[in-house]
């Protein structure tokens, strides 16, 4: 399940603007953006204010996506946000107190995520 707060999906669209973007991806055109965002709208869980679960000093930046991904029960927050992946490591203080209040939400970057669901799939094969 895919999860979207306003505020998150205002910064995928900034993001996917941005002319340094566009110039790298020459296909990535505003229609295209538009389009895209319009297709996650269609598909996602919209989650018009999640509630703040979190601070997060060193990044608070991030904690919107922290916020939607714990308000949406979600099972995993997919990222290469280095502030956010320090969060599942047991050695820092911080990343004991994140997994111990969010025992159930995993932050793993993109490669590790299709790892896990092509790991699991394999496994549930005859």
């Amino acid at each position: 399940m895919l999860a979207l707060s306003p505020t998150v999906l205002a910064e995928v669209a900034e993001v996917l603007h941005r002319p340094e973007l566009r110039q790298k991806l020459r296909r990535l055109t505003p229609e295209r953006v538009d389009d895209l965002l319009q297709a996650l709208v269609n598909e996602a869980l919209l989650v018009p204010a999640p509630p703040r679960h979190i601070e997060l000093p060193r990044d608070p930046k991030d904690e919107p996506y922290l916020d939607l991904a714990i308000a949406a029960g979600a099972s995993y927050l997919i990222t290469r946000d280095k502030d956010l992946l320090d969060l599942m490591n047991l050695d820092h203080k911080e990343g004991q107190e994140f997994r111990q209040r969010f025992p159930d939400l995993r932050i793993v970057n993109p490669v590790d995520y299709l790892n896990s669901v092509s790991s699991r799939l394999d496994s549930e094969q005859p």
